[in-house]
C-alpha cells in the first residue's frame, strides 16, 4: 500500500474510524478508515457492488452504521449528495427543485430569488426556471442536481457516480463544470466512482475500495488531478495504467466484486 503524506496543518472536515456496516449477516463494509481534509479531492475508487453508495449513505446520515465513528469538523457541518439518479422532483420546475434546500433551511424570499439566480448563470441554465425535469435534457438535469447540491455551500460535497449515464461529450462537459466550480468555490469533494479516467481525473488522494465486504486495500495520490489539461499529459495516462493495473491484480488476488 501506497501511503499518502497530508501537509501539516491540515485542516480535517471529516474522520471515519473503524466503520463496519452488515445487512443480516451480509458484511458490506468493514473496518474502514479516513480522513477528509478541507480542499480535498478525495475518489473512492473501487467496481460497482463493493459497497461505495452504501458508504455514501452512512456518511450523509441516510443509514445507520453498526459500529465505528463517523466525526464531522463541526459535527452539524452542511454537506450535500449528487447522486446518479438526480433526485429531482419531477412535479417542480427547475427554480423549485433549485430552491428547496433555501426554502426548507427557512431562508426568506427575496434571498432564494438572488442565490437560485447566480447558480442558474453560473450553470448555463439561465432561462429554463420554468420548465420541470422532464423537458430538460439529460446533462442540463445532471447540473441542475448539481446546483441543488450546491446552493447551500456545503462543507463536503459527496458524489455518487454522478456522470455514469452520460454519453461522452456531455460527461466531459459535466467533467470540466465540476473542475471548474472547484477551483472558484474552493470545494471540498468526496467522488465514489468506478472509472479509472474519472479517478485520475479527479483524485488527488485515491481511496481503492475492494471486497464484500468492502476494505480499503490501497491508497495513492495524483497531485496533477483536477485540471483538465492534465487529462492528455503523459503522467495522467501513467496514473490510469497503473490504477488499471491495480484493479487487475485485486481481481486476481480477491475474485471479482459482485453487485
Amino acid at each position: 500500500m501506497e501511503t499518502v503524506e497530508t501537509e501539516p496543518g491540515a485542516e480535517a472536515l471529516l474522520t471515519v474510524g473503524n466503520l463496519q456496516k452488515s445487512y443480516g449477516d451480509r458484511a458490506v463494509i468493514a473496518d474502514l478508515s479516513f480522513t477528509v481534509f478541507r480542499g480535498d479531492s478525495l475518489v473512492l475508487l473501487g467496481p460497482s457492488g463493493c459497497g461505495k453508495t452504501t458508504l455514501l449513505k452512512i456518511l450523509q446520515g441516510q443509514i445507520a452504521f453498526d459500529s465505528g465513528r463517523v466525526e464531522f469538523f463541526p459535527q452539524d457541518a452542511p454537506r450535500s449528495l449528487v447522486a446518479q439518479d438526480y433526485g429531482l422532483f419531477p412535479w417542480k420546475t427547475a427554480r423549485g427543485n433549485l430552491e428547496l434546500p433555501l426554502l426548507l433551511a427557512g431562508v426568506e424570499a427575496g434571498e432564494r430569488r438572488k442565490k437560485c439566480a447566480r447558480v442558474f448563470s453560473e450553470l448555463g441554465l439561465a432561462g429554463l426556471e420554468g420548465r420541470h425535469p422532464g423537458e430538460l435534457s439529460g446533462g442540463e438535469r445532471q447540473r441542475l442536481a448539481l446546483g441543488r447540491s450546491l446552493i447551500m455551500e456545503p462543507s463536503i460535497l459527496f458524489l455518487d457516480e454522478p456522470f455514469s449515464a452520460a454519453d461522452p461529450v456531455t460527461r466531459e462537459g459535466l467533467e470540466d463544470l465540476l473542475l471548474s466550480l472547484r477551483r472558484k468555490l474552493n470545494l471540498t469533494l468526496v467522488f465514489c466512482t468506478h472509472s479509472l479516467e474519472e479517478a485520475a481525473l479527479f483524485g488527488e488522494r485515491i481511496l481503492v475500495l475492494w471486497g464484500r465486504p468492502a476494505r480499503l486495500v490501497r491508497s495513492v495520490e495524483f497531485p496533477a488531478a483536477g485540471r483538465r489539461e492534465a487529462g492528455t499529459s503523459p503522467e495522467f495516462l501513467r496514473r490510469v495504467f497503473s490504477l488499471r493495473k491495480d484493479l487487475e491484480d485485486l481481481a486476481r488476488e480477491y475474485g471479482a466484486v459482485r453487485a
